[in-house]
This record gives C-alpha cells, sequence and structure tokens, in this order.
C-alpha cells in the first residue's frame, strides 16, 4: 500500500514492480486448466528472429493480449502460445547486407561457417524479442515456447512432407520459377512485386517459312527471340486465321516455328500476335502445356547472364543483350519499330532488383486439392473473418491457385528430407538414409534445397499444440500421435494477424490444418492493417517517420502504447498514427489513475477490497450506476464479437465522461454528507473494481499497480473474474 498517492503514475516503477512481483509465470496453463468447458486459445504469429520488435508487432500483441486477458476474465483457460520464425530467406538477407558493410559476403565462410554465424544471430535477436515482449507483460504461457527450428517442429515438416509426396501431391520439374539473380534462389508468385517502369514495345518481323510475306509481333523482351517456340494468334481473331498451321522463321537465326492458336492471346496486345517463350514466360509456358510442347530452350541462366542457346549474346547480362540484339535487329531489317510502352515489371521484394523467369528444377506442392477443402470450409462457414472482406479475398485466390514451388535455394532454411542415390533414385524420407530404398547403393547425396519458410510457418497451429502437454497416441486418426493440449485446444479459437499474409499464411494454414486433421485450424480469422505515419504515409527509416514502441515504452510507458494502438483502430483498416495519439494515450492512462487515487483516498480499505452491490439513494448514484451497467452491456457485446476498439471507445467515454466528469465531482459533496458517506464510499469502491477488471485487457500494469498498491489486494486483477 502507498502511505502518499503522486497524482501521476510513475510508469516505470508501476512496470518494474508488477514485472519483479508476478512475471509471466503466473500465465501458465497446467494439466488441470484443460479441464475448463470453457476455453479460449490463440497461436502467436511467430516474429522473424532477425531484427528488435517494431509497431506492427507491439499492434499484434496489443490485440491478442486483450482478446487474451478478455476471455481470462470471463472465466475461460485462455492459452497463447508464443513462438520465433527462423525466416529463411529474410533472415539470410539481414546477414548478408550486414556482412555487405564490412565489406564482406556469404562466399567468404563455408557452408557450415555462414550457417552458424547466422544461427548465433538469431539466438541473440530471439532472447532480444522474449525481453521486449515479457517487458509488456503480454500474457502468454512462455513455458510452451516454440520455433520453427525446433527438432520437434523439423521432424513433424518432414512427416508432413513424405505424408504429401507418398499421396502425389509433392513433386520435383523442371520449370520456370521467378528467380532472383542477385539472391540466387526461387520464389513464389507471392513473393514477387511488381514497379511501372516506363520502357518499350519493340515490334520484330517473323518472316514466313519460304515467302518474303512476314508476320509482325510486338514484344517488350526482344533479347529472349533465341527461346521462342511458336507464334499465337487468338482463334477469334479473324485477321490471321489463314497462318494458323504455317510456320515463321525467328529472326536472326532462321530457325522455323509454328504458327499456332490459343485464347489466352490478348487480341489487344500489340499486333494480336504474341511469341512464345514458355522458358522465360508464365503465359507462354501455359501455352506451350496446352500444345504439347515440351522441347523449349532456356537462355537465360541463373547468374543472369545468356547461355550457349543465345548464340552470339552468349555471356552477355539481359540488359546488354538488349542493345545488342536490337542493333542487329534493326541492321538486318526485322525492327519495324518502337513504342513507348507503361508496364509493370516483377521485382525482388528484397534487394528490389528484376526478377528473371528462369526454368530450374524445384519441388512443387499441388495446390488445387488442397484449396478446394478450403474453399469448401470456408463456404460453409466454419471460420469467420473479421473484416468479412477476408471471406472473399481468399476464396477468389484459392480459385486461382497455382501450384507452390516450396524449394529454396539458400542455406538458411530446414533442408528437404530427400537423397537421390548415385543411380538417379530418388528417396524421401522423414529419418536419414544411408542405404537407397530402390537399388540398396550407399553412395546418397541430400538435396541441397531448403523449404520455403512459409512451409514450416503453414503447419505451425497443428505442430505446436502437438508438441504441447503429454504425447497421446492415435490409431486411426489422420495423425500418428496427439497431445493433451492440441485435443484440448484445436481448432483454436482465432487467428489474429495483419491483413498483408493473408495468401501468405493464412490461406496455407487452412489448407494444411484441414489435409492433416479434417478441420480448419482456428474458428476466427481476425486481420489488423498496417501502421502507417499520421499523413497516412507508410512508416521507413529513409523518409524518418518510424516511431520504435521501445521510444513510446521509455516515454510513456507499455500501456500508454497499448492503448494508442488500440484505440480507434477498427480491423482491417490502416492505422494513422502519431505522437499526439501517445499522449492522448497517456493522459487517459493518467486519467484512470487519479480515478482510482481519488477513490482510494476516500474510501476505507475495508470497503475498498470488499465491495457489496450497493443501492443508489441519490440521483447521482442512480445515473452513475445505470451508466455503468449501459457501458458494461456494450463492452461485453463488443468484445464477445472482437470488436475491441469499440469496446476501449465505450469505457473511455464512460471513464472520463461519466464517472470522472459528473460522479466524481458530484461525490465529493456526498461524501461531506454522514448519510451518504458510506453508501457513497461503496459506489465509489464498487465502481473502481469493475472498471479495473474491464480495463486490464488494455492497460494492465496500470490496473495491477492500483489493485496492489491502493486498493491492497494480494490476487491479481488479470486472475481476477467479472
Amino acid at each position: 500500500m502507498m502511505k502518499e498517492i503522486p497524482s501521476r503514475i510513475d510508469f516505470k516503477e508501476a512496470e518494474k514492480e508488477i514485472l519483479k512481483k508476478y512475471g509471466e509465470k503466473i500465465f501458465y496453463i497446467k494439466e488441470k486448466d484443460l479441464k475448463n468447458k470453457n476455453k479460449f486459445c490463440i497461436i502467436m504469429p511467430p516474429p522473424n528472429a532477425n531484427g528488435e520488435l517494431h509497431l506492427g508487432h507491439a499492434l499484434f500483441l496489443s490485440l491478442q493480449d486483450a482478446m487474451i486477458r478478455y476471455f481470462r476474465l470471463k472465466g475461460y483457460t485462455s492459452f497463447w502460445l508464443p513462438g520465433f520464425d527462423h525466416a529463411g530467406f529474410e533472415t539470410q538477407v539481414v546477414i548478408e547486407r550486414r556482412l555487405a558493410k564490412e565489406g564482406k559476403s556469404r562466399f567468404d565462410y563455408s557452408a557450415e561457417e555462414f550457417y552458424q554465424l547466422i544461427n548465433k544471430f538469431v539466438e541473440e535477436n530471439k532472447k532480444k524479442i522474449r525481453e521486449q515482449m515479457q517487458s509488456m507483460w503480454v500474457s502468454a504461457d512462455w513455458s510452451k515456447e516454440r520455433y520453427t527450428f525446433d527438432k520437434g517442429v523439423i521432424d513433424f515438416v518432414y512427416y508432413v512432407f513424405e505424408k504429401l509426396y507418398n499421396e502425389g501431391l509433392i513433386y520435383k520439374s523442371l520449370r520456370p520459377i521467378n528467380f532472383c539473380v542477385h539472391h540466387q534462389t526461387g520464389f513464389s508468385d507471392l513473393e514477387v512485386e511488381y514497379r511501372e517502369e516506363r520502357g518499350k514495345l519493340y515490334f520484330l518481323k517473323y518472316y514466313l517459312k519460304d515467302s518474303q510475306e512476314f508476320l509482325t509481333i510486338a514484344t517488350t523482351r526482344p533479347e529472349t527471340i533465341f527461346a521462342d517456340v511458336a507464334l499465337a494468334i487468338n482463334p477469334k481473331d479473324k485477321r490471321y486465321k489463314s497462318y494458323l498451321g504455317k510456320k515463321a522463321l525467328i529472326p536472326l537465326i532462321n530457325k522455323e516455328i509454328p504458327i499456332i492458336a490459343d485464347n489466352l492471346v490478348d487480341l489487344n496486345f500489340g499486333t494480336g500476335v504474341l511469341k512464345i517463350t514458355p522458358a522465360h514466360d508464365f503465359t507462354d509456358w501455359l501455352i506451350a502445356q496446352k500444345h504439347k510442347i515440351q522441347d523449349y530452350p532456356s537462355i537465360i541462366s541463373v547468374d543472369g547472364r545468356l547461355n550457349e542457346n543465345a548464340y552470339f549474346l552468349k555471356g552477355l547480362k539481359v540488359e546488354e543483350a538488349k542493345e545488342v540484339i536490337l542493333e542487329k535487329l534493326k541492321t538486318e531489317g526485322y525492327l519495324v519499330k518502337e513504342e513507348e510502352y507503361l508496364h509493370k515489371v516483377p521485382i525482388c521484394y528484397k534487394c528490389e532488383n528484376k526478377i528473371e523467369i528462369i526454368p530450374t528444377e524445384q519441388w512443387f506442392l499441388k495446390m488445387k486439392p488442397l484449396a478446394e477443402l478450403a474453399i469448401r470450409a470456408i463456404q460453409k462457414g466454419e471460420i469467420k473473418f473479421i473484416p468479412e472482406y477476408g471471406k472473399k479475398r481468399i476464396i477468389n485466390w484459392l480459385k486461382e491457385i497455382q501450384d507452390w514451388n516450396i524449394t529454396r535455394q539458400i542455406i538458411w532454411g530446414i533442408p528437404l528430407p530427400v537423397y537421390t542415390c548415385e543411380n538417379g533414385h530418388l528417396n524421401v524420407s522423414k529419418n536419414k538414409l544411408k542405404t537407397c530404398r530402390f537399388c540398396y547403393s550407399k553412395n546418397l547425396q541430400r538435396e541441397n534445397h531448403v523449404f520455403d519458410t512459409w512451409f514450416s510457418s503453414s503447419l505451425w497451429p497443428v505442430v505446436t499444440l502437438l508438441l504441447s502437454g503429454k504425447k497421446i497416441k492415435k490409431k486411426k486418426e489422420k495423425l500418428l500421435f496427439s497431445s493433451t493440449y492440441f485435443e484440448a485446444f484445436y481448432p483454436t479459437s482465432v487467428m489474429e494477424t495483419g491483413h498483408d499474409i493473408l495468401y501468405f499464411w493464412v490461406a496455407r494454414m487452412i489448407m494444411f490444418g484441414l489435409y492433416l486433421t479434417g478441420k480448419v485450424p482456428f474458428k476466427i480469422v481476425y486481420l489488423h492493417g498496417i501502421i502507417r505515419d499520421e499523413k497516412g504515409e507508410k512508416m521507413s527509416k529513409s523518409k524518418g517517420n518510424v516511431i520504435n514502441p521501445d521510444e513510446v515504452i521509455k516515454d510513456y510507458g507499455v500501456d500508454s502504447l497499448r492503448i494508442s494502438l488500440l484505440i480507434n483502430n477498427p480491423p482491417g483498416e490502416d492505422l494513422r498514427y502519431s505522437w499526439e495519439k501517445v499522449t492522448g494515450a497517456r493522459n487517459f492512462v493518467n486519467k484512470v489513475w487519479n480515478i482510482a487515487r481519488f477513490i482510494a483516498l476516500n474510501c476505507p480499505k475495508k470497503i475498498l477490497k470488499n465491495p457489496k452491490k450497493p443501492k443508489p439513494k441519490t440521483q447521482a448514484d442512480k445515473m452513475i450506476l445505470s451508466e455503468e451497467r449501459k457501458m458494461l452491456e456494450k463492452y461485453f457485446k463488443h468484445m464477445d464479437n472482437f470488436e475491441i476498439y469499440k469496446a476501449l471507445n465505450e469505457v473511455y467515454f464512460y471513464t472520463w465522461r461519466r464517472l470522472a466528469d459528473i460522479y466524481l465531482e458530484k461525490s465529493k459533496e456526498q461524501l461531506k454528507d454522514k448519510k451518504l458517506k458510506k453508501n457513497t464510499q461503496t459506489i465509489l469502491a464498487y465502481l473502481l473494481n469493475n472498471l479495473l477488471k474491464i480495463l486490464n485487457p488494455f492497460i494492465p500494469i496500470t490496473t495491477e499497480y492500483i489493485n496492489l498498491k491502493m486498493i491492497g489486494s494480494k490476487r491479481p486483477i488479470s486472475l481476477q473474474k467479472f
């Protein structure tokens, strides 16, 4: 108990004392807690262990903790499982950039040395991020912490890969993929960004075989003509019907290629005649597959230079090759004209270099069978999306889904469980192999690919729960084993995450959850927006508009940070953030402190600790108890519907405009009246106790500090029921 209560909360002292007294262990779940019929569970989206927490992390921590604490307040067993992501490619890029500043590169290290360098960096960051999250006093169960590189997680990734392979859903193929020549790895379509560029459209002559007649095609990539396998026209295009079935000649080398019809050709692009280059264009590859054109040359190598199939262009970089061949085409009379052309080019989302479409051997996952499972479940309403637009967007994406190349050509990642023997036999096994299963050769070479990070992350709700609690053997289920936590909490209650990874992560978790268990992995998907500056611009260090959560905590406290992120922040909408919001949040925290201070100074400890349900004696009493009742009805309704910002707005308005501005002022007069004093004290204590409970999901440290220091309660508010 405080002897003297200051007029402003010392948030640093409050944070220090509450963390020291209660820490994180009071939120650990025990096996006996699983018997509670009311359970609530969130699997924390694992932060990438390659840097410090930013405002986006602080937002999801504040949102999820508000949910967890609210359901704990209602008497639920609330389980929040934290974890970390190794973030394969992302983390390797961070390390490579650090090395570049030192004048080094990954090639200065052996593969094992480079791996250990990254591993040391990640372990240091895991510790730092864990400390940052714990300093916010998030009520997660840290005894169940998971990491995507945990042995149990990797074993489960291997189990799933082998299961998918044995069921014919995974295959290895040489086909065009998005490839970053700078980072030397392939990407899925989702990882590619597009940049609008003003370029040129080149119109080229393709002469017909044994004729002086020609067709004119338009292309942005003349440097790839030596990889052409056909010319294509739309069957509806009457201009070119007479050319179907004839042969055309590739400029400069006079190689014969067929003229074919395909409805994927855009009649309005260029001249309506399309050169088909399957090795370096996805639409062209689809057309080639439809027409059973299997032999298609690749002229661009993974180093970004043209290879021997490019004739005199061999050894040149792509842009250099474009200049050389354009000059040659112009000299030889093949270049008809050039036009200015605004188009979007694919770029690497990290280095911003142009992505090349290059055929490489990769492992692919057939997505349509998995997508069908997800579409059916979503359409049946097995998952609720907040906001609702998430449902339509995810279904539309799933309907157009393509096979996913799940392998990456980097060091930092989970290696594929694939072994090839000297006779070319592929062996897929979750266990390390020493002998080929087909010819018994002992000369095995392990695949040097690693998994796309999103593959392991997509298993997160299933694998984290399976590895928690006591193991249970399963015989006739889809999974080989289960656990007490999996049985208790799967499907989980809510997946709260950013709307920017709806396809990357949420869709894939739904597909894998259904494939592995027959059930959706979560009942609700809550999507938050991106945090922008007060002008609505994206925060970036180069713009100097980044607000670091550590700075907010240092100057304003954890609870001010939480409130500033939650208030007036509807789901799915980007949040404009400013120091003005932080100041407003701090003022609210201090208002709550001063309300508690006034009540504590005017009420006996006995009444403060155990306030009875009051009976109104004055109009002011009736007003405040009525206002509280209406506020609580709206609060619980909004929180039950995950309308967190609405619930907070209700409490904010009630606290400031009704309790502080009106009733506390009225109570000053009532406290002077001997007939009204005790009843007024009872009402004040009752209102304070209720206020602390419903505000705990939003400002846990302030409410606990008031409960501890002013009320003198030994039982934490965080564990009390309403």
